[in-house]
């Protein structure tokens, strides 16, 4: 799958990020934070239990269930 990656900074240097399909608009209940795009057109697996590097868990299931996938998740499963 080819997604959109866009992140806003948290607190203390952190990160939120924010998966879309690739060329997705960033759905309707996300925009309204300041999200500023960091990759287009980047492949993931949808299947992946979770993407470490952006701390985000079932990016398949979130994608397919709300149209997009956020970071920023107390846990990641193992």
């Amino acid at each position: 799958m080819r997604v959109d990656i866009f992140k806003r900074e948290e607190q203390a240097g952190e990160f939120s990020y924010l998966l879309v399909p690739e060329g997705k608009n960033i759905p309707g209940e996300a925009t309204n934070v300041d999200w500023t795009l960091e990759a287009r057109g980047i492949d993931i697996d949808p299947d992946e239990k979770n993407l470490n590097v952006l701390r985000i868990a079932y990016p398949g299931e979130q994608i397919r269930s709300k149209g997009y996938a956020i970071s920023n998740l107390p846990e990641l499963p193992d």
